[in-house]
């Protein structure tokens, strides 16, 4: 089966069950794990779909927000993070209290403390 065959019949298996998994399309289609990788790796390049972590998805259910219809605030311990945040009209960019470490950012208790009084929508780290 050539390439573009595997992945028609890629395409229609996400429009049916909304995702697929990598190692089960290999078993199906009898090739290695790889070919399905790069199968999936030109399909996402052709912006057909979106991989994560061995899943595939159609791209209409990646959630996207674009950046510049929308007002965002960002809090940050990261000096490298703000100063390129800074460059973006969209974009408020506060920097956390505290002790300036090297590689780390701005880590120390009143950074904490400073976080705890926050009620933010979304946080990661």
């Amino acid at each position: 089966m050539f390439a573009e065959e595997r992945q028609e019949l890629i395409l229609l298996k996400l429009k049916s069950f909304g995702r697929v998994f990598a190692k089960e399309l290999a078993e199906e289609f009898q090739v290695s794990i790889d070919t399905i990788r790069r199968d999936l790796t030109s399909m996402e390049e052709n912006r057909l779909l979106k991989r994560t972590h061995g899943v595939a998805v159609p791209l209409s259910k990646v959630r996207r927000f674009p950046m510049d219809d929308r007002i965002y605030t960002v809090i940050t311990n990261s000096l490298i993070i703000a100063g390129k945040l800074q460059h973006h009209s969209n974009i408020k960019t506060y920097i956390v209290c505290g002790k300036v470490k090297s590689e780390e950012g701005i880590v120390d208790p009143l950074a904490t403390e400073f976080m705890r009084t926050l009620r933010l929508d979304t946080a990661f780290s």
